[in-house]
């Protein structure tokens, strides 16, 4: 009687030896329409004349979906075949499958709470809060002890909490737990260089002296050597390519590394992102965790970097997507295939809304309009007939008249750019080449114009504000607007500074830690380089936005550096915007009004995405959205 025999090799290597029936059966309808050949190594296959190699690595889901196509093809070509599966690939699939389904039992069980329930399980999660408290000087709330205790449990994991939720804080955690178990005595953060500050500062507010801080700010080479005994090491992404020897070395089975902001390293392919995962990869460490509040910016292709570092080696058995079907469902809107990575994502990050951890609720928005000057409203209409063929040139330069009008005889600055539309292949796409034709005229009008009627305003607001004794921060979006409002409040006698993406990091820190110590009245600076990782929730409460970009993870991250986990009952945050109004434009409310209206429905997505155990994705606004927004402005 004819017998087929399945084995397997190293590195999980499929070997089929069908005897002396292997030319009948590939050759078998059957056999063509299964979609088997799609894993076969064909050129170890030519070889062999009874044997049948497969690709490496093949997934656990595909292995058992082989071995179900080898047994329907059998059955139909011929019942009387006895097909013998090896003890060792069924041990193989066996210790997979248990492994995959205690991490996902493990990580479902602690998120939705049910351990509470169990008298083993919950007598170590007291356990766990009680040595954490040994360690901390303030007290953190329920879901961060619940958050620190998953990462502990999971060991690879992300927490995908809204900024402003305490995130670093529940890391310290884990940290003191793992320390006093002697399981780690190191944490090595790769952030973005803004949030170097933080952490050093979230380590003194949360330890104070029960666990002195040894930190090390990885430069270069040079300083490896204290990096060897720091208990906390900082790096910036842009350095871990270059450094990686160096981090290799420093780094062991008692490290726990920490990405935070990860989002930073989305792309694939990636320069930083290619650095950081090798990091991992070739290192043992005792286990990863990964920080942001916006995972999925643009499609679902942004979580697979994430989905290697949760994984590990395992990847190709839990989640085994290439980017381009991750690409594709987020372009298909697929509800299925989404439902289902999102389910297979679940087991492995938590996720905490602001409501959850009972952060005060802002107050109700302040809006503040500013009623364009007749020059202005004549500047428009030449504006207007200047871009007539360029629509999103023309909002573009409309947002900059608002904002400073001097801007408008110079050419567009790109890097302001990345402020308002946060893909890089959607700026490139832009055409920014200008006539020179007619441009004379503009020129002359914007001469006419020492200031807008919109920074007018806005100086009355700050010095309203100051005069309450009220510390504030002002976002805008352009370099040059940031210089021009620090200019004109230094000469009020305002105390103000800036921070901007040239400003060096010694100074940036400086200016950081003295509006904090309350020497600073006034802080100008832009999305784009402070909105993450800085928090001035301690001394201020009123942020004002005077430009507002298209990118839903800019605005709420930068709302969230004053509204976050540590407010009291009694303190107060207010959003305050400044809009610009126009009679001979053809729009239902103003410019300002619109993007937030757009960015306020996407922050609802999100929130709801939240309450759902649901990654949103889509955050930012495409070039096609903001035309949209916009399609009733007549050009003519």
């Amino acid at each position: 009687m004819e017998e087929i025999h399945i084995d397997i090799e190293n590195n999980c290597t499929l070997v089929i030896d069908w005897g002396n029936s292997k030319n009948d059966v590939v050759k078998s309808l059957e056999y063509k329409i299964s979609g088997i050949d799609n894993y076969v190594d064909n050129e170890k296959s030519k070889i062999s004349q009874n044997l049948t190699f497969f690709k490496k690595n093949l997934s656990i889901r595909v292995i058992k979906n082989i071995l179900n196509s080898i047994n329907d093809i059998i059955n139909c070509f011929d019942p009387k075949i006895i097909l013998h599966v090896s003890e060792e690939l069924k041990s193989k699939i066996n210790k997979i499958n248990n492994l995959i389904e205690d991490k996902i039992n493990l990580g479902t069980s602690i998120k939705s709470k049910e351990f509470i329930n169990d008298k083993k399980f919950n007598s170590f999660f007291i356990e766990f809060k009680n040595i954490v408290n040994k360690y901390t000087i303030r007290n953190l709330t329920e879901t961060q002890y619940h958050h620190a205790f998953f990462a502990m449990l999971m060991k690879n994991s992300a927490n995908f909490s809204v900024p402003g939720a305490g995130k670093t804080a529940s890391i310290l955690a884990t940290y003191a737990y793992l320390y006093h178990k002697n399981l780690v005595d190191k944490i090595l953060v790769i952030c973005p260089k803004n949030a170097f500050n933080s952490w050093i500062n979230e380590w003194k507010f949360t330890f104070g002296n029960k666990l002195s801080l040894n930190f090390h700010i990885f430069n270069n080479k040079k300083t490896i050597m204290q990096a060897y005994i720091a208990n906390l090491v900082i790096v910036n992404y842009e350095k871990v390519k270059s450094n990686i020897n160096s981090l290799h070395n420093i780094i062991n089975e008692k490290t726990l590394v920490v990405f935070d902001e990860v989002h930073k390293i989305k792309n694939p392919k990636g320069i930083y992102a290619t650095a950081c995962i090798k990091l991992i990869e070739n290192t043992k460490v005792w286990g990863t965790i990964q920080l942001s509040g916006t995972p999925i910016p643009n499609s679902y292709e942004d979580i697979y970097n994430s989905s290697k570092l949760i994984y590990g080696d395992e990847r190709n058995h839990f989640f085994n997507y290439e980017p381009i079907f991750l690409r594709n469902i987020t372009r298909t809107g697929n509800v299925s295939q989404i439902n289902y990575i999102n389910a297979q994502l679940f087991p492995f990050y938590v996720r905490a809304s602001k409501k959850e951890l009972n952060v005060p609720e802002p107050l109700i928005d302040k809006w503040y309009e500013a009623k364009s000057s007749s020059d202005e409203e004549k500047l428009v209409s030449l504006l207007k007939q200047y871009y007539k063929n360029n629509f999103l040139l023309f909002i573009i330069r409309l947002m900059q008249l608002e904002s400073y009008p001097k801007m408008l005889v110079d050419n567009i600055n790109e890097d302001d750019l990345y402020s308002i539309i946060e893909d890089c292949d959607q700026i490139n796409d832009l055409n920014l080449q200008e006539e020179t034709q007619g441009f004379s005229e503009i020129i002359k009008m914007v001469n006419q114009i020492s200031n807008s009627s919109k920074c007018e305003r806005l100086l009355n607001l700050v010095i309203d504000l100051i005069s309450q004794k009220k510390q504030v921060i002002i976002w805008c979006i352009f370099t040059k607007t940031i210089d021009h409002i620090n200019d004109i409040l230094l000469h009020r006698g305002i105390i103000s500074c800036k921070i901007y993406g040239s400003t060096k990091e010694i100074e940036r820190k400086k200016i950081i830690n003295s509006f904090n110590d309350k020497k600073i009245d006034v802080i100008i600076t832009n999305p784009h380089t402070l909105a993450e990782s800085v928090s001035f929730h301690k001394v201020c409460h009123d942020a004002i936005y005077y430009d507002l970009g298209y990118n839903l993870v800019h605005f709420l991250q930068s709302k969230n550096r004053i509204n976050r986990l540590g407010l009291t009952k009694e303190d107060y945050t207010q959003y305050h915007f400044i809009s610009q109004t126009y009679s001979n434009i053809l729009l239902n409310d103003n410019l300002m009004h619109r993007i937030y209206d757009k960015l306020t429905e996407k922050e609802r997505i999100m929130l709801d995405a939240i309450e759902n155990n649901k990654l949103e994705f889509n955050s930012s606004l495409s070039k096609e959205e903001i035309i949209k927004l916009f399609k009733d402005i007549n050009l003519d």
